[in-house]
Protein backbone atom coordinates (compact mmCIF):
# COMPACT_ATOMS: atom_id res chain seq x y z
CA UNK A 1 0.00 0.00 0.00
CA UNK A 2 1.15 3.29 -0.85
CA UNK A 3 0.37 6.95 0.39
CA UNK A 4 0.56 10.18 -1.75
CA UNK A 5 0.06 13.49 -1.03
CA UNK A 6 0.71 16.45 -2.44
CA UNK A 7 2.95 19.47 -0.73
CA UNK A 8 1.72 21.94 -3.82
CA UNK A 9 3.63 22.83 -6.70
CA UNK A 10 6.04 19.80 -7.91
CA UNK A 11 6.18 18.56 -4.84
CA UNK A 12 4.85 14.97 -3.60
CA UNK A 13 5.42 13.16 -0.59
CA UNK A 14 5.04 9.16 -0.95
CA UNK A 15 5.06 6.52 2.23
CA UNK A 16 4.95 3.31 1.38
CA UNK A 17 6.12 0.59 4.11
CA UNK A 18 9.80 0.42 3.70
CA UNK A 19 10.23 4.47 2.96
CA UNK A 20 9.29 8.03 2.91
CA UNK A 21 10.09 9.81 -0.04
CA UNK A 22 9.83 13.48 -1.15
CA UNK A 23 9.77 14.94 -4.53
CA UNK A 24 10.95 17.82 -5.50
CA UNK A 25 10.82 19.97 -2.52
CA UNK A 26 10.20 23.96 -3.38
CA UNK A 27 11.44 27.33 -1.68
CA UNK A 28 9.12 29.81 -0.51
CA UNK A 29 9.91 32.21 -3.18
CA UNK A 30 7.00 29.84 -5.44
CA UNK A 31 4.84 31.95 -2.72
CA UNK A 32 3.98 29.86 -0.32
CA UNK A 33 5.68 27.15 2.08
CA UNK A 34 5.99 23.73 2.08
CA UNK A 35 4.95 21.48 4.74
CA UNK A 36 8.09 20.60 6.57
CA UNK A 37 8.17 16.69 6.23
CA UNK A 38 10.16 13.55 7.11
CA UNK A 39 11.48 11.56 4.27
CA UNK A 40 14.18 8.96 3.96
CA UNK A 41 14.55 9.78 0.05
CA UNK A 42 14.98 12.69 -1.43
CA UNK A 43 14.49 12.79 -5.47
CA UNK A 44 15.56 16.49 -7.30
CA UNK A 45 14.85 16.52 -10.72
CA UNK A 46 16.54 20.03 -11.33
CA UNK A 47 17.88 22.14 -9.76
CA UNK A 48 15.58 25.08 -9.35
CA UNK A 49 14.71 26.57 -6.26
CA UNK A 50 10.98 25.28 -7.23
CA UNK A 51 12.39 22.08 -7.31
CA UNK A 52 16.00 21.45 -5.17
CA UNK A 53 14.86 22.78 -1.58
CA UNK A 54 16.50 19.91 0.75
CA UNK A 55 16.60 22.28 3.50
CA UNK A 56 12.69 22.23 3.23
CA UNK A 57 13.13 18.69 4.09
CA UNK A 58 13.43 16.72 7.86
CA UNK A 59 14.92 13.96 8.55
CA UNK A 60 18.70 11.88 7.58
CA UNK A 61 17.61 11.11 3.86
CA UNK A 62 19.51 10.45 0.81
CA UNK A 63 19.30 12.41 -2.40
CA UNK A 64 19.06 11.44 -5.62
CA UNK A 65 20.01 14.41 -7.85
CA UNK A 66 20.07 13.00 -11.72
CA UNK A 67 20.07 10.47 -13.98
CA UNK A 68 20.85 6.81 -12.92
CA UNK A 69 19.58 3.18 -10.90
CA UNK A 70 19.30 3.54 -7.13
CA UNK A 71 17.78 1.45 -4.88
CA UNK A 72 16.96 2.71 -0.85
CA UNK A 73 15.26 0.88 1.81
CA UNK A 74 13.99 -1.07 -0.75
CA UNK A 75 12.49 1.32 -3.35
CA UNK A 76 13.56 1.36 -7.27
CA UNK A 77 14.88 4.71 -8.88
CA UNK A 78 15.33 5.29 -11.97
CA UNK A 79 16.02 8.74 -13.29
CA UNK A 80 16.42 9.22 -17.26
CA UNK A 81 17.99 12.13 -18.88
CA UNK A 82 15.79 14.60 -20.57
CA UNK A 83 14.97 18.61 -21.00
CA UNK A 84 13.65 21.28 -19.45
CA UNK A 85 12.46 22.84 -22.95
CA UNK A 86 12.14 21.50 -26.70
CA UNK A 87 15.83 22.88 -27.43
CA UNK A 88 17.88 19.96 -25.50
CA UNK A 89 17.73 22.37 -22.57
CA UNK A 90 19.81 25.49 -24.88
CA UNK A 91 16.51 27.51 -22.96
CA UNK A 92 16.81 25.79 -19.36
CA UNK A 93 18.95 23.14 -18.78
CA UNK A 94 18.60 19.40 -17.94
CA UNK A 95 15.77 17.90 -16.09
CA UNK A 96 15.28 14.23 -14.87
CA UNK A 97 12.51 12.01 -15.20
CA UNK A 98 12.15 9.63 -12.35
CA UNK A 99 10.36 5.91 -12.52
CA UNK A 100 9.76 4.44 -9.13
CA UNK A 101 8.77 1.20 -7.67
CA UNK A 102 7.21 1.51 -4.47
CA UNK A 103 5.24 -1.32 -3.00
CA UNK A 104 4.71 -2.65 -6.07
CA UNK A 105 3.35 0.23 -7.56
CA UNK A 106 4.85 2.08 -10.27
CA UNK A 107 4.83 5.64 -10.38
CA UNK A 108 6.73 8.17 -13.13
CA UNK A 109 7.01 12.06 -11.93
CA UNK A 110 8.44 14.00 -15.02
CA UNK A 111 9.69 17.14 -13.29
CA UNK A 112 9.76 20.12 -15.47
CA UNK A 113 9.64 18.02 -19.00
CA UNK A 114 9.59 20.58 -21.60
CA UNK A 115 9.21 17.97 -24.59
CA UNK A 116 7.62 14.79 -25.61
CA UNK A 117 9.50 11.75 -25.04
CA UNK A 118 11.07 9.50 -26.85
CA UNK A 119 10.18 6.03 -27.67
CA UNK A 120 12.83 4.57 -26.14
CA UNK A 121 11.93 5.87 -22.87
CA UNK A 122 8.41 5.59 -23.18
CA UNK A 123 9.18 1.51 -23.57
CA UNK A 124 12.02 1.46 -20.87
CA UNK A 125 8.81 3.00 -18.51
CA UNK A 126 6.92 0.16 -19.20
CA UNK A 127 3.32 -0.05 -17.23
CA UNK A 128 2.77 2.93 -15.35
CA UNK A 129 0.34 3.05 -12.44
CA UNK A 130 0.98 6.75 -11.45
CA UNK A 131 2.09 9.51 -13.91
CA UNK A 132 2.69 13.02 -12.62
CA UNK A 133 2.61 15.96 -14.92
CA UNK A 134 2.86 19.13 -14.64
CA UNK A 135 0.03 20.93 -17.00
CA UNK A 136 0.49 24.94 -16.18
CA UNK A 137 2.88 25.00 -19.53
CA UNK A 138 5.09 28.21 -20.72
CA UNK A 139 8.13 26.30 -18.39
CA UNK A 140 7.05 23.00 -19.16
CA UNK A 141 5.52 20.97 -21.59
CA UNK A 142 2.57 22.55 -23.41
CA UNK A 143 -0.81 21.08 -23.14
CA UNK A 144 -1.12 19.70 -26.35
CA UNK A 145 2.37 17.71 -25.67
CA UNK A 146 0.80 16.52 -22.01
CA UNK A 147 -1.79 15.12 -23.91
CA UNK A 148 0.61 13.36 -26.20
CA UNK A 149 2.48 12.30 -23.50
CA UNK A 150 -0.42 11.09 -21.48
CA UNK A 151 -1.01 9.27 -24.70
CA UNK A 152 2.29 7.72 -25.12
CA UNK A 153 2.82 6.55 -20.98
CA UNK A 154 -0.82 5.33 -20.33
CA UNK A 155 -0.96 5.20 -16.85
CA UNK A 156 -3.66 3.95 -14.99
CA UNK A 157 -3.81 7.18 -12.72
CA UNK A 158 -3.07 10.84 -13.58
CA UNK A 159 -2.20 13.40 -10.82
CA UNK A 160 -2.32 16.89 -12.11
CA UNK A 161 1.08 19.11 -10.47
CA UNK A 162 2.60 22.84 -11.33
CA UNK A 163 0.07 24.84 -12.68
CA UNK A 164 -1.31 28.34 -11.31
CA UNK A 165 -2.64 28.79 -8.09
CA UNK A 166 -3.83 32.03 -5.87
CA UNK A 167 -1.09 31.22 -3.70
CA UNK A 168 1.73 31.79 -6.19
CA UNK A 169 4.44 34.66 -6.71
CA UNK A 170 4.41 36.75 -9.45
CA UNK A 171 7.36 34.26 -11.15
CA UNK A 172 4.52 31.70 -12.39
CA UNK A 173 1.96 34.23 -13.43
CA UNK A 174 2.37 33.45 -17.33
CA UNK A 175 1.31 29.59 -16.35
CA UNK A 176 -2.44 28.21 -17.20
CA UNK A 177 -4.15 26.70 -13.94
CA UNK A 178 -5.60 23.44 -13.53
CA UNK A 179 -8.91 23.79 -15.76
CA UNK A 180 -7.96 24.09 -19.45
CA UNK A 181 -6.27 20.44 -18.46
CA UNK A 182 -9.32 19.00 -17.22
CA UNK A 183 -11.23 19.94 -20.12
CA UNK A 184 -8.89 18.75 -22.00
CA UNK A 185 -9.34 15.59 -20.41
CA UNK A 186 -12.71 15.50 -20.13
CA UNK A 187 -13.22 16.01 -16.68
CA UNK A 188 -16.14 17.89 -16.00
CA UNK A 189 -16.76 17.72 -12.50
CA UNK A 190 -13.94 16.86 -9.84
CA UNK A 191 -13.18 17.47 -6.16
CA UNK A 192 -9.61 17.66 -4.98
CA UNK A 193 -8.76 14.89 -1.98
CA UNK A 194 -6.59 15.15 0.65
CA UNK A 195 -4.73 12.12 0.06
CA UNK A 196 -4.49 8.66 -2.09
CA UNK A 197 -4.14 5.13 -0.82
CA UNK A 198 -3.26 2.84 -3.40
CA UNK A 199 -2.89 -0.96 -3.47
CA UNK A 200 -1.91 -2.55 -6.87
CA UNK A 201 -4.84 -2.68 -9.43
CA UNK A 202 -7.39 -1.34 -7.23
CA UNK A 203 -9.78 1.36 -9.76
CA UNK A 204 -9.68 4.62 -9.04
CA UNK A 205 -10.69 8.00 -11.22
CA UNK A 206 -8.16 8.50 -14.01
CA UNK A 207 -7.26 12.10 -13.29
CA UNK A 208 -6.95 13.03 -9.56
CA UNK A 209 -6.43 16.21 -8.49
CA UNK A 210 -4.96 16.35 -4.82
CA UNK A 211 -5.51 19.41 -2.27
CA UNK A 212 -2.01 20.83 -1.03
CA UNK A 213 -0.94 19.39 2.35
CA UNK A 214 -0.34 21.99 4.93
Amino acid sequence: MVEIRYLGHAGFYIRSKQAKLVIDPFSPEVGFAMKKVEADVVLVSHNHFDHSYVDGVKGDFVVINGPGEYEVLGVKVRGFKTYHDKNKGAERGVNTLYSMKVDGISAVHVGDLGHVLENGIIEELGEVDVLFVPVGGFFTLELSDVVKLVEQIEPRIIIPMHYKTKEHSQTFEKIAGIEPFLQEMGVKEWEAVDKLVLKKDEEVDRVVVMKRWK
